[in-house]
């Protein structure tokens, strides 16, 4: 799967702002624009930034905000989430593992 400039951020606290968001990702690059998607009692973001290797340090990092670890993989434009190549890794060595 290729790598996208768009993300789908998760696990963010219940307290934070989309800005508080943002503030985090932005030391990985320049961010174009951020969607708020709500779902249930918390929200999510998609995120696009103006280049592909920053959305790349991103996934690859490890981003807190207020004790929890963000949730960050690649989407489309549209939210779709897509399966990024540590996490398909990660899905392989399990079902290999389960064997």
């Amino acid at each position: 799967m290729n790598e996208t400039k768009y993300l789908w951020i998760t696990n963010i606290p219940s307290k934070c702002k989309e800005e508080d968001v943002s503030r985090v990702l932005r030391r990985h690059g320049d961010i174009k624009t951020t969607k708020t998607v709500h779902h249930n009692s918390c929200f999510n973001l998609i995120v696009e930034y103006l280049d592909r290797s920053s959305a790349a340090k991103a996934v690859r990092s490890q981003n807190l905000l207020k004790g929890n670890t963000l949730k960050v993989d690649y989407c489309d434009s549209f939210g779709n989430p897509w399966i990024s190549s540590s996490n398909r890794s990660q899905s392989l060595t399990t079902s290999i593992n389960q064997r």
